[in-house]
């Protein structure tokens, strides 16, 4: 099989056109598998920037998700943060863990819960694929204000 040149494997398909593989600029419609936009359409965003939108629409707040408190609400809320922050915005989970306070193997339980339920769970997914929407589609109003009329 190392042999065997790209080609030749029985699912390869060769393209028609050279539009066909062109990048999402030229194909916006074309969705990842699970119908989420390409990477390549993701806002990078920074630390301060994710985690101001993610509060912002998410109904969660700083000092309660960096609290010594339990309940489910909140733990939801850690989970959904570090989730998103980690997979899909490829933050740092050190970062997280000093702004929350809490152990790196803490963070990393959360995040492997919220990768668990994206995966298992369709209304967690679906919950997560929301929030990852709003806080990518956010619009910052502070850069309109400096705008002149």
């Amino acid at each position: 099989m190392a042999d065997t040149e790209v080609e030749e494997l029985p699912w390869w398909k060769s393209a028609r056109h050279v539009d066909e593989i062109a990048g999402p600029e030229l194909r916006p419609e074309v969705r990842t598998f699970d119908g989420l936009a390409l990477a390549e359409e993701r806002r990078e965003l920074t630390f301060d920037s994710f985690l101001r939108r993610f509060l912002k629409t998410s109904g969660h707040n700083l000092k309660e998700l960096s609290s010594r408190s339990r309940g489910s609400r909140l733990l939801d809320g850690r989970i959904e943060l570090i989730t998103l922050g980690l997979s899909r915005y490829g933050l740092r989970a050190r970062d997280f863990a000093s702004l929350l306070d809490k152990h790196g193997a803490t963070v990393t339980r959360w995040l492997n819960e919220g990768l668990r339920r994206e995966r298992d769970d369709a209304t967690s997914r679906q919950r997560l694929d929301d929030l990852d929407r709003a806080i990518s589609d956010h619009r910052d109003n502070a850069t309109m204000r400096n705008v002149a009329p």
